[in-house]
């Protein structure tokens, strides 16, 4: 059954496709048929990241295994436009990838050239390494990236995913309990300019993860995630941070850089996206050049939520909360939260 959540995304993802017979918000029935397309990797399946090119198409990533439990594989599918399965992706529109572990997707980005970044962790027994890996367009590890198409992501555990324009892969997670970020070259390495050794960590001075990240025009790194209280506490509240390029906190932001929300209940960022001036994608990229406000999508949640485990060697707990939630969104500005 979960292999249909790969579906859905899709479904979704196009269900707003106009269609000649349709009223807002059915389903595209032009699309697969009826608007649904599915696509099976096996006995189990679970999609963690989409995003749609510019040509309709739909790239889905997530993992697979032999049961719901796992272990699992690195999976992704690619959709035509029309909601097939596209042959010229891996033979057959699918591609999976055994990285010795328990392989699992947490984020998914796409480069200028059509190349694939996907971030997520290996498991081992009880130890976690969280990963980077680059596909071609044609959907097979990319060898010019760290040799074989996978290289370690430089932080305890990665959320996140984001592409400079020159071609290097921001990561975005936790380690320690604080903020982490991380910078790898365009081929796959530890980016020595980023901070003296490729990756820092931002204390808020509680229990922090960052669950999103995006670069702007002027290659500024923006980090969305969530702050707990102190150790025992449930509450937790909406967290950002803004770094130059060269790896610091930027004080033209908030003052010192980050900035937090309390909303009086737990609150958890879960991603981000820059706000466009107008219908058409150059004024987004204009938008994102100028510093223009940015949008984070996060939860709201009433009762207890689950703390992020973010220490090396354990798996990450589940982003979802436990108790009744409700959607919610800031808009901030170039210079500060508001």
């Amino acid at each position: 059954m979960r292999r249909l959540l790969l579906a859905l995304a899709a479904a979704v993802a196009l269900a707003g496709a106009p269609a000649a017979h349709a009223h807002p918000g059915d389903l595209d029935a032009t699309y697969a048929d009826d608007g649904r397309a599915t696509a099976g990797f096996g006995p189990a399946g679970f999609g963690e990241a989409m995003l749609v090119r510019p040509d309709g198409a739909v790239i889905l990533a997530g993992e697979t295994g032999a049961s719901d439990v796992g272990p699992f594989d690195f999976a992704l599918l690619k959709l035509r436009a029309d909601g097939t399965p596209d042959p010229a992706f891996s033979g057959d529109g699918k591609q999976t990838t055994d990285l010795g572990g328990d392989d699992r997707v947490v984020a998914l980005a796409r480069q200028g050239d059509g190349k694939l970044v996907v971030a997520g962790s290996v498991g081992t027994g009880d130890a976690t390494t969280a990963v980077v890996a680059r596909y071609t367009a044609a959907g097979v590890l990319d060898k010019t990236f760290s040799g074989d198409g996978v290289t370690p992501a430089g932080i305890a555990s990665a959320r996140g995913v984001a592409i400079q324009a020159d071609g290097a892969i921001v990561v975005a997670g936790a380690e320690g309990g604080d903020f982490a970020v991380a910078r790898l070259t365009a081929a796959g390495e530890p980016d020595k300019t980023f901070s003296g050794d490729g990756e820092l960590t931002t204390d808020f001075g509680q229990d922090d993860t960052a669950f999103d990240v995006l670069v702007d025009g002027d290659r500024r790194i923006v980090a969305v995630g969530s702050t707990f209280g102190p150790s025992g506490s449930e509450a937790a509240d909406f967290a950002l941070a803004r770094y130059t390029p060269g790896g610091a906190l930027d004080g033209s932001f908030a003052g010192d850089g980050k900035q937090t929300t309390d909303l009086g209940c737990t609150t958890a960022a879960s991603t981000a996206c820059w706000r466009p001036t107008a219908r058409s994608s150059s004024a987004a990229a204009a938008a994102s050049a100028s510093g223009a406000p940015w949008w984070s999508r996060a939860t709201a949640t009433t009762g207890r939520r689950i703390r992020p485990s973010t220490a090396p060697g354990t798996r990450a707990s589940p982003r979802r909360p436990t108790t009744a939630s409700s959607a919610a969104a800031w808009r901030c500005s170039p210079t500060a939260a508001s």
